[in-house]
C-alpha cells in the first residue's frame, strides 16, 4: 500500500537507460514523456528535473526512463515492499539485458569483449514535495 501523504511525491528515475516502455510485474519502465503526466505542477517540475541529466557533451538526455508502480501517474511515496518490488523489477531487467551478452562471450572464449555494465540500470529515487515545487517556480519567476 502506497503511503498517502498530501505533500510528498516520489519518482524513480533511470537516467542512463534507453527504452520505450516495458512492464515487469507491477512496475512500468517508460521513457519520460511529460504529456503522460496529469498533474500540472508535477509535470512542470519533472520537465525541468530530467533536463539536469546530461551526457558527456553537456547536452540534456532525451531518453530518461521513469519507473512507476502500477500506473504512470503514481507518484505517491511507496511503502518498503513496493520499493523492493521496483528494485527487483529493475534487477530482472538488468539481468535479462546483461546475461545473454556474457553467455555469448564466455561460450566463444572471447576475452576481448568487455563485460556488459549494469551502470545503465542505476535507479535514483527523488522525493519531492508540493511546497518545494511551488517555491521553486515562485523563486524562478522572481529571478527571471
Amino acid at each position: 500500500m502506497t503511503i498517502a501523504t498530501n505533500d510528498y511525491k516520489e519518482i524513480g528515475i533511470l537516467p542512463w537507460l534507453s527504452l520505450s516502455e516495458i512492464k515487469v510485474g507491477d512496475v512500468i519502465f517508460w521513457k519520460f514523456d511529460s504529456s503522460v503526466i496529469k498533474d500540472p505542477l508535477t509535470k512542470a517540475y519533472l520537465k525541468k528535473y530530467v533536463q539536469c541529466y546530461v551526457d558527456i557533451h553537456g547536452k540534456s538526455l532525451n531518453n530518461v526512463v521513469i519507473a512507476s508502480y502500477k500506473d504512470k501517474n503514481n507518484f505517491l511515496v511507496l511503502d518498503p515492499i513496493e520499493q523492493l518490488t521496483v528494485k527487483a523489477a529493475r534487477d530482472l531487467l538488468c539481468f535479462a539485458s546483461i546475461a545473454p551478452h556474457t553467455l555469448i562471450a564466455v561460450n566463444r572464449n572471447n576475452n576481448s569483449i568487455a563485460p556488459p555494465s549494469s551502470e545503465r540500470f542505476q535507479l535514483f529515487s527523488q522525493t519531492l514535495s508540493q511546497t518545494q515545487m511551488i517555491l521553486l517556480f515562485a523563486l524562478e519567476a522572481t529571478v527571471s
